[in-house]
């Protein structure tokens, strides 16, 4: 093949490339609220990581997790019946502190 021939061809290759790899992509569900609701703390860590900011109010724990796009809120509070400590709530905020979809808040951790 003719080295001018390459010329025209290669930058045109990198460029559908380019374009191929642009092709936005469904979002990818990590974890469910289903899945999160009624957890352990421990298995909350497990999956999520450490918190940004814990907060004790009595029973109950706050956890908090930060992305670029939301802050995660992980209520969680000791199971009478069990005495474990479980997820019963949680909540998605911006960052300008507006309520935003729970589960698309968590898949952006």
């Amino acid at each position: 093949m003719k080295k001018s021939k390459l010329f025209f061809i290669l930058p045109f290759a990198l460029l559908l490339g380019a374009c191929a790899s642009n092709t936005p992509k469904p979002p990818v569900v990590k974890i469910t609220a289903q899945q999160l609701l009624g957890q352990s703390s421990s298995w909350v860590n497990a999956n999520l990581g450490q918190p940004e900011f814990k907060r004790r109010d009595g029973q109950a724990e706050m956890w908090q997790y930060k992305s670029a796009e939301c802050v995660l809120s992980v209520f969680i509070y000791e199971d009478v019946s069990g005495g474990q400590r479980r997820v019963l709530h949680f909540d998605g905020r911006d960052l300008a502190g507006k309520s935003v979809a729970r589960e698309t808040c968590l898949n952006s951790l």
